[in-house]
């Protein structure tokens, strides 16, 4: 009597089910055998993560004989189970007591074994005087990125006006409309980055079916055997398909069906690159996605919003051809694109974190690739490392404005970037040069030819593309005082 064969089929499917539940048989299939689901088999899995991103399955099958035989796949498994949370009970407090300290915080739970951080935001409407109302939306992630959300509303009582927002003076102010995230504990103002998408400008939209930007090849995207950065403003307005965001020049950029992201190269044994362990469900907000990987090590990261969010070995660039932008044919990206930046090195976190918010000189070391999207109307986009990699339409790509409102919360306010735009000074768009204005201001004046960081370009005076000491001079003209 001969055993049963047990093949793999296809070790690299995802099956989205629930964390520490096995996969169904779509994932693998045996030959010499049928038994439908893999339960029949009595399948063991060994997670190698609290997410399972990756699972061994070992698989044993009995044929009518009575003789087994076992094999081993290797699955991918997407984590669906949110994490859960309830929110501390409303409460009304007094304005020295609006810390979570007091009015208490949330104590989430997952079915995944890693840790769940919680952060709140607080959109506020009150002044101390009158008294008014907090919304504190509290968020808890889990390990695999999935996240659950809840509402508490604070009630403040009103009492005697006490200066700076009853003591949160990094709001400034009375809070009045005022939106404001905390980090750590403190509220963010001028202390803390503030949400935002990519600066003001033109961004383009891709339609998903035929429309997308070729990028001939040249010498300086010829990235093989070479480190790779890339980096990219994305704001998705479909999550059904699989979006390309990068294909060509070897790089394979994008989201799968199952709306993991992937950062990685074409060519080579699946996945040559890092895959997220979590899908990503955003439409119509921006987020800004980055890539990164060393021809030394072969270590592979991708970046979301400057958090690292998978990482992996992977071979590199082995192959050149045209570089698409927003892919093609049935792989097309649907949705905004902005700010995308091409690198012949490997960018840290730190530095992703620093440059995201700000647009780039052209001329920085290992930059070999740089489009803004700025053009606002055209046919085509400019290479703005000076290398001369300029993007050709192909369909009819649509021009858009970026908004003031980076932070997508209804309105431009503090927490957006230099509301009253370049050269006024005026951070908080309040038709004056304030105190307000000026906390701002240190954290910008790093000298001629840094780059402008965050909101600074409200400073930049003379329009040298950076905060100097001439700049300096300009704001204290126009200081108005309290």
């Amino acid at each position: 009597m001969t055993a049963p064969t047990c093949d793999v089929v296809d070790d690299t499917g995802v099956c989205a089910v629930d964390n520490n539940a096995h996969p169904g048989g779509a994932c693998i299939a045996c030959g010499g055998a049928s038994f439908g689901d893999p339960s029949a088999a009595t399948p063991t899995l060994t997670l190698d993560s609290a997410c399972c991103s990756r699972c061994t399955m070992t698989l044993t099958v009995t044929g009518t004989s009575g003789l087994s035989t076992t094999c081993d796949a290797t699955v991918g498994v997407v984590d669906t189970s949110l994490p859960t949370m309830t929110c501390p009970p409303d409460r009304s407090v007094t304005c020295s007591e609006i810390d979570p300290a007091v009015t208490g915080t949330p104590s989430p739970t997952d079915s995944c074994d890693g840790g769940v951080d919680v952060t709140w935001r607080d959109t506020a409407s009150f002044d101390c005087a009158s008294g008014g109302l907090i919304t504190r939306t509290w968020t808890a992630t889990d390990d695999c990125g999935l996240t659950a959300t809840c509402e508490q509303t604070i009630t403040v009582l009103a009492s005697p006006a006490t200066g700076a927002c009853c003591g949160i003076d990094t709001c400034m102010g009375q809070m009045t409309g005022v939106d404001c995230v905390n980090a750590g504990g403190i509220y963010q103002g001028d202390d803390v980055p503030c949400d935002a998408g990519p600066l003001d400008g033109s961004a383009l939209f891709f339609d998903g079916v035929d429309d997308w930007i070729v990028v001939p090849t040249s010498p300086t995207l010829d990235l093989v055997g070479r480190s790779v950065s890339a980096e990219m403003w994305v704001n998705r307005s479909s999550t059904t398909t699989e979006d390309r965001i990068l294909e060509g020049s070897g790089l394979f950029v994008g989201f799968f069906s199952n709306q993991r992201f992937f950062f990685g190269f074409l060519g080579g044994s699946f996945p040559n690159g890092a895959l997220s362990n979590a899908p990503y469900l955003e439409t119509n907000e921006w987020h800004h996605w980055a890539g990164t990987y060393d021809a030394s090590t072969g270590e592979t990261k991708a970046y979301r919003d400057g958090e690292l969010v998978a990482e992996d070995v992977s071979t590199g660039v082995s192959q050149v051809s045209n570089l698409l932008i927003a892919a093609r044919d049935n792989r097309a990206y649907h949705g905004g694109l902005d700010e995308i930046r091409i690198w012949n090195e490997v960018r840290s976190q730190a530095d992703i974190r620093a440059s995201m918010h700000t647009t780039l000189i052209g001329s920085e070391p290992g930059l070999v690739g740089y489009w803004r999207f700025d053009e606002g109307a055209g046919t085509t986009v400019t290479d703005l490392s000076a290398h001369g990699n300029t993007g050709t339409f192909v369909g009819d790509p649509q021009w858009q404005a970026t908004s003031l409102d980076s932070d997508s919360d209804g309105s431009p306010d503090f927490c957006d970037l230099c509301v009253a735009g370049a050269g006024s000074g005026d951070v908080d768009g309040n038709g004056r040069v304030s105190p307000f204005d000026f906390f701002d201001l240190p954290d910008c004046l790093l000298g001629p030819g840094s780059p402008l960081g965050v909101g600074c370009e409200c400073f930049d005076f003379d329009s040298e593309i950076d905060v100097d000491l001439r700049d300096f001079a300009a704001f204290q003209t126009r200081f108005a005082g309290p």
